[in-house]
């Protein structure tokens, strides 16, 4: 993972790491986005749409290639069960700043 987010740094990409109830859950990579544009990437990133965002499968998945997740999914009866979606009051951490998912757009916290 560190060899991952130096890699990153390197190329000046922007990466934002994603916290559900405070457990940080992925780093995402914003490519060359910056400000409330790779907040919003990561936030679109963490949608549970068609499919789960964590789980990696083939068919009617939202699996993303720019999402490390940082902790397993758990597994109930034998299936993997993907994270929820990012949502209002979760955060983000991005350059340093933590940021909380608003109703409309995100709030800077210090």
């Amino acid at each position: 993972m560190v060899l991952l987010l130096n890699k990153w740094r390197e190329n000046n990409m922007a990466f934002v790491t994603v916290f559900h109830d405070d457990v940080a859950v992925a780093i995402v990579d914003a490519g060359k986005k910056s400000g409330s544009t790779a907040l919003e990437h990561a936030y679109m990133s963490t949608q549970n749409i068609d499919g789960s965002w964590s789980i990696e499968v083939t068919q009617g998945s939202m699996y993303r290639q720019d999402v490390k997740l940082l902790i397993c999914n758990d597994v109930e009866g034998g299936i993997e069960l993907g994270h929820r979606s990012t949502m209002t009051g979760d955060t983000m951490i991005m350059e340093g700043q933590r940021f909380e998912v608003a109703p409309y757009g995100y709030e800077v916290l210090a």
